[in-house]
């Protein structure tokens, strides 16, 4: 078994922590290690959303207009490489003093998913973070977010069998919304490897069948019920299922409502 490695971090101290808090009532409940997770977390949130204003900027600039008319992909990239970068080490750390702290115990389990999640390009730290993971936290009733993208973190992991690791999880949790995950995931990775046997695909056949019962009634039910709802209900020629929603006035409407008129629709997101 692989520990979490300490990480060169001072442990921050809660007080200082919580004089931080942009929200101490919505913190009061919260353990002293939930309360350190979601400050931390809020902290690189906001350094995400800075990043990402500076882009913006750059965006409405003058000199960025210039160089889209120019064509000027080079000038574009530098432009971009002018915006200060998120110091990952420093989070890392900050993540991974906590994660140390709370060895062995429940609380390390969202500071070591969040390294697992996040650490891509520090391959030894983010490794060790799933391995701390699989090896101790698996039953864990927190797990569900790590079981989502599991198989893509440990492919190619020499210490790793994806399946043999979803069987693991399937062994030791009892929580439904884990189960069905876990089945939903190892079927997706089978089934996006051109390579996979067809003894694994077989295997991806059950396992989205077992999900998708586990998963009846939720948003990941949704998720597993896309692909055919898609081929059944969305294809050139067939009527759009009728969508009802509110316009930026208040008023109710229905896509039926517009029959006979040529209608665009744009599906979009913000995260």
């Amino acid at each position: 078994m692989k520990p979490i490695i300490a990480l060169a971090a001072g442990v921050l101290p809660l007080a200082a922590l919580q004089a931080q808090s942009p929200d101490d009532a919505a913190l009061g409940t919260k353990s002293p290690a939930a309360v350190r997770f979601a400050l931390l977390e809020g902290e690189y949130d906001a350094a995400m959303k800075k990043r990402s204003a500076a882009f913006r900027a750059i965006q409405k600039s003058d000199k960025y207009k210039a160089l889209r008319e120019a064509e000027d992909d080079d000038g574009l990239r530098a432009l971009y490489a002018t915006v200060e970068k998120i110091d990952m080490e420093s989070f890392l750390e900050k993540f991974g003093a906590a994660a140390k702290q709370y060895e062995g115990t429940e609380d390390a389990v969202d500071y070591l998913m969040w390294i697992a999640r996040y650490g891509r390009g520090h391959t030894e730290i983010q490794n060790q973070a799933v391995d701390t993971l699989i090896n101790v936290h698996l039953a864990s009733p927190r797990i569900e977010r790590f079981v989502e993208v599991l198989p893509w973190l440990i492919r190619g992991h020499k210490d790793h069998d994806m399946i043999e690791v979803i069987d693991r999880v399937l062994e030791l949790t009892p929580k439904k919304s884990i189960r069905a995950q876990a089945h939903f995931s190892r079927a997706q990775s089978i089934q996006r490897n051109n390579s996979a046997s067809d003894e694994h695909r077989a295997l991806a056949a059950k396992d989205l069948a077992k999900a998708k019962e586990l998963a009846k009634g939720t948003l990941l039910g949704l998720r597993i019920e896309g692909p055919e709802f898609k081929k059944n209900r969305l294809q050139i020629g067939m009527t759009a299922p009728d969508i009802a929603g509110v316009d930026t006035n208040g008023v109710k409407f229905k896509l039926s409502d517009y029959r006979g008129k040529v209608v665009v629709l744009d599906f979009w997101g913000d995260w």
